[in-house]
C-alpha cells in the first residue's frame, strides 16, 4: 500500500496587510493557469450588496449567481483566486 503525501494549503485572514501579502506570495509562486487578485473591481459593494440580501433574508442565490458569473467571465486564465474577503458574500451555494 502506497501513501501518497497531500500538499494543504490553509488560508487565515488577518487583515487587509495579510490579504495583500498573501495575494503576492500566491502571485509569485501559482502558474500562469491561476490569476491571484487581492481585490476585484467590485469587492465592496459585493459586500454591501451581499450583507443587505444576508439580513434581510431575501432569496439571494440568483443575484450571486449573476454577479459571480460575471466576475468569472472577466478571467482569462483557468482559476481565479481572490484573496479579499469582501467579495465572499456573493459566493453562490452552487
Amino acid at each position: 500500500m502506497t501513501i501518497e503525501k497531500t500538499k494543504i494549503m490553509i488560508f487565515v485572514s488577518t487583515g487587509r496587510c495579510g490579504t495583500v501579502r498573501l495575494s503576492q506570495i500566491l502571485q509569485k509562486n501559482l502558474n500562469e493557469d491561476f490569476t491571484v487578485l487581492h481585490q476585484i473591481g467590485i469587492s465592496r459593494i459585493a459586500n454591501v450588496i451581499g450583507n443587505i440580501l444576508y439580513l434581510l433574508k431575501l432569496n439571494s442565490e440568483n443575484i450571486k449567481k449573476r454577479i459571480y458569473k460575471k466576475v468569472q467571465s472577466q478571467n482569462k486564465n483557468k482559476f481565479l483566486i481572490n484573496t479579499d474577503p469582501l467579495t465572499a458574500m456573493l459566493i453562490p451555494k452552487e
